[in-house]
């Protein structure tokens, strides 16, 4: 199982050199119990006027999805819950530490774990802690918590023997970690998690699934999670900093689809992109709740354009709670110059 773990790592590491020495846009793959389609065969963008983005993107999105249909049970939030949650955090402050009562991963990259191997821990008194982990392979370096929780990491360590190859900072010796080796069953670890409207969010997790201990499946999906995300160039920053960016070219696609607005002041609203079970994408008016004439008129165009988008031009992402969250929040300016779009994703480590 190792020896395929590190095939997935060198595939990793190949599409990452190829992505930024051959400027070829990192594509996400897509929740694979959620969307099972290929990227829809007809509506906006067509392949003539962008055949070279779409073929990739078309090509990156097709991927075998038996593995995660058969080990992993993944539930969708609905959009009453994203409405929902719209209104209630809409004027929150993120908060300063995403990894809050979770796992985390260290590494090569800063994980969140989903579910931790802790809560079937042997040592009852390291269920209550929360664990640190370090990646790859998986290994636990310590326990947070109460006196008792913390001390249970010692005596995981005495039962379940292991030492890394990995020295501490002044490098005398190495130190002590453990292999989950009682754990029995499926694990997500979100890569790079951002605050997403009182949801914890990743368009980039990892699955693994364990059978007594044994780790005998791992898969991940890379990348970005919407065709427009795909075409920035990501040599430095995380799938959330992508769709930032990718905003401001769904913002010329829809201000070349939609005539610009006529009236001398510009009209804002916030609505919300919504993802179905076949990938086909729509809109919902979030706020203003009682739109104006003009408000109305211009979300109407909005929604028009979202539909004609081919199915998978959006993906789902990945909550901290294991489900998918269908959709997306987003600010919409509408003027004489077009359309102006803003993802309302916090960026992690800060990144604005």
């Amino acid at each position: 199982m190792y020896k395929e773990l590190t095939k997935v790592f060198q595939s990793y590491f190949k599409t990452l050199l190829g992505t930024s020495l051959l400027l070829i846009p990192a594509v996400s793959l897509f929740a694979q119990r959620y969307v099972d389609s290929p990227l829809g065969s007809e509506g906006f963008p067509d392949y003539q006027s962008d055949y070279e983005y779409l073929t990739r993107y078309s090509y990156k999105y097709k991927h075998d999805t038996d593995g995660i249909k058969r080990l992993f049970q993944i539930d969708t939030v609905s959009w009453d819950e994203m409405r929902e949650y719209y209104d209630r955090y809409v004027n929150a402050v993120p908060p300063a530490n995403v990894y809050a009562g979770k796992d985390s991963v260290g590494g090569i990259w800063n994980m969140l774990m989903v579910r931790s191997p802790l809560a079937d821990a042997p040592v009852k008194e390291a269920r209550s802690g929360r664990g640190v982990w370090i990646f790859p392979p998986l290994k636990l370096r310590g326990i947070q918590g109460d006196k008792s929780a913390v001390a249970a990491f010692d005596r995981l360590v005495k039962k379940y023997p292991l030492k890394t190859d990995v020295k501490n900072k002044d490098k005398s010796a190495s130190f002590a970690a453990v292999a989950p080796k009682w754990f029995d069953g499926s694990l997500i670890l979100l890569d790079d998690p951002a605050y997403y409207m009182g949801f914890v969010v990743s368009g980039t997790p990892w699955f693994f699934y364990y059978d007594e201990g044994r780790l005998v499946y791992s898969t991940y999906m890379e990348g970005a999670p919407d065709y427009y995300s795909s075409r920035v160039l990501g040599l430095d920053g995380s799938w959330a900093d992508r769709i930032t960016k990718g905003m401001y070219l769904f913002s010329l696609d829809a201000s070349r689809e939609i005539p610009p607005a006529t009236s001398e002041e510009p009209i804002e609203f916030t609505w919300l992109l919504t993802i179905d079970s076949k990938g086909k994408q729509d809109a919902q008016l979030l706020a203003p709740k009682t739109p104006d004439e003009a408000t109305q008129w211009a979300f109407k165009r909005l929604r028009g354009f979202v539909r004609r988008l081919r199915h998978g031009i959006f993906h789902g992402l990945y909550t901290s709670d294991g489900r998918i969250l269908p959709g997306r929040y987003i600010q919409a300016q509408y003027d004489k110059r077009g359309w102006l779009f803003r993802d309302l994703i916090t960026l992690p480590k800060g990144k604005r």
